[in-house]
């Protein structure tokens, strides 16, 4: 985008874009001081500008704390558009820290999660959520302090938005089916970090979600345990942010946090999820990572939706009309999935990993019926299990193709899983997922299956051979969106 000119700063580059507005990298005029420059987005009209700007102003100056980037200034732009001026966290990104390192620490996870946790706790009791805790929006003093940033979407609890935000895979599942966020939300989303930063991936589901002890992060039980209470698929269960401050404080002692080098462009964007705006644009990927990401297999490269470059792209519905809005939602691989997959073609061990244990192969049969998610639901659940399966037993991204659609969240979520268990080295034995009471509604090319999964008891392989077993487990009901692909039928989403 043009430069924009801010009355009072220079503008020395951007850093950063997403759906409230475009970051900048500033010097003060009157002081010199470097600062951070975020001018609203003007996508709207003037008036939910405004909105916007007024929201963003009232939230930032009810929460002064130390771990929460501060409101400088509020400048008005000469097109009506308005600029804040804030703290510079120059020091990057969670999402940047923790893609450029893989993980961290039990002691540095401490560091990150503990003034998080205060900061939300200062923003509930001030009556305000703020509704898109990411890895993106926790950034970085060149010290190491963290700071939760991007109160453009926050809300004063209990505040109808009249829209859905959030990142995939931070969004509490009662977010997810409609409910408005509220600061039990928030913590679900401190859970995720708490997670992200333990295993470097995002957490899956919780109805296909391991145990986190079982992935050899080898952080204190005590950590584990706040980690999976914040995630509790019932709001009720997690803990307050108050309580998951103390909570965290005492789980493990602290570590400075060693920030990453190098550059990632992508880890210190926004992106959110908004259910009745456009998709923001596909982040870029460095250059080292997109020539190895072009050596996975086509399906794994794909992106639904709109797209940039060459990705494929997949109807998950009946033919749109004309006279319809076409509102789609671009999910794309740039992220810790397709990171971490790229990291390990580029090293070869992606490539070693497949030719020792190759997954299971699985050609026809009811995923090639047109018609079975109505008159056979509960086999072609079964056969899309036993791939899944499969491919995470023999820790194959590739085999994963044969599983969920292009691009999809599940792709996402499975990419993620199995890279989790490669850079931990981790591998597990017995592993059978088991499909019962299903049924199945057929709309187009899209299908939409309700069924239980049961896990059978199974043994986790860590690094250096050491074996847990895990207990079955008797899953809950889950929904799965399926797509009808030129392969068969192919998981989107489950739920």
């Amino acid at each position: 985008m043009e430069q924009p000119t801010v009355p009072g700063c220079v503008l020395l580059g951007q850093v950063g874009r997403g759906a409230s507005g475009t970051v900048w990298l500033a010097e003060r005029e009157r002081d010199g001081a470097r600062v951070a420059v975020k001018v609203l987005s003007g996508n709207g009209s003037r008036a939910e500008l405004s909105d916007q700007a007024l929201r963003e102003l009232a939230v930032l100056s009810r929460t002064a704390g130390e771990h929460v980037v501060r409101l400088h200034d509020a400048v008005p732009l000469a097109d009506g558009g308005l600029a804040l001026v804030l703290d510079l966290a120059d020091g990057g990104s969670l999402a940047r820290v923790v893609a450029g390192r893989g993980h961290l620490s039990a002691g540095e996870a401490v560091t990150v999660l503990t003034p998080l946790a205060g900061a939300l706790a200062q923003l509930h009791e001030a009556g305000v959520v703020h509704a898109d805790v990411s890895p993106a929006n926790v950034l970085f003093t060149r010290e190491g302090k963290p700071m939760l940033a991007d109160l453009g979407v926050a809300r004063l609890a209990g505040e109808d938005p009249g829209f859905r935000h959030g990142t995939p895979g931070y969004v509490a599942p009662e977010v997810v089916d409609g409910a408005s966020a509220t600061p039990a939300a928030d913590v679900h989303a401190l859970g995720a970090l708490g997670w992200l930063a333990l295993t470097g991936a995002v957490p899956p589901p919780p109805a296909v979600r391991p145990p986190l002890a079982t992935l050899g992060t080898g952080a204190p039980e005590a950590l584990v345990g706040l980690v999976e209470r914040c995630l509790a698929p019932d709001p009720a269960d997690r803990p307050s942010a108050r309580e998951a401050a103390v909570a965290a404080y005492a789980a493990a002692p602290a570590e400075p946090v060693r920030l990453a080098t190098g550059e990632d462009p992508a880890g210190d964007l926004t992106h959110r999820l908004r259910a009745q705006a456009a998709a923001d644009p596909v982040t870029p990927v460095p250059s080292r990572w997109r020539r190895a990401a072009s050596r996975l297999p086509p399906a794994l490269r794909g992106v639904p939706g709109r797209s940039r470059g060459k990705g494929t792209t997949v109807s998950t519905g009946a033919a749109t009309s004309a006279a319809a809005p076409r509102r789609r939602r671009a999910w794309a691989l740039p992220g810790v999935a397709l990171l971490a997959v790229a990291l390990l073609v580029a090293s070869g061990a992606w490539a070693a990993t497949r030719h020792t244990a190759p997954a299971a192969r699985v050609s026809g049969g009811v995923v090639q019926d047109r018609q079975a998610p109505v008159h056979a639901p509960h086999e072609l659940l079964q056969q899309l299990a036993d791939r899944r399966a499969a491919a995470w037993t023999a820790r194959d991204p590739a085999a994963l193709a044969a599983v969920d659609a292009p691009g999809s969240p599940a792709l996402h979520t499975d990419v993620a899983h199995v890279g989790t268990l490669l850079s931990r080295h981790a591998s597990y034995r017995g592993l059978r997922l088991t499909v019962r009471a299903a049924s199945g509604t057929l709309a187009g090319t899209t299908a939409t299956l309700r069924a239980r999964v049961d896990t059978a008891a199974y043994v986790v392989v860590e690094d250096g051979g050491a074996t847990r077993s895990r207990p079955a487990v008797a899953g809950p009901a889950l929904t799965f969106t399926l797509a009808w692909t030129g392969q068969g039928w192919r998981i989107v989403s489950y739920r």
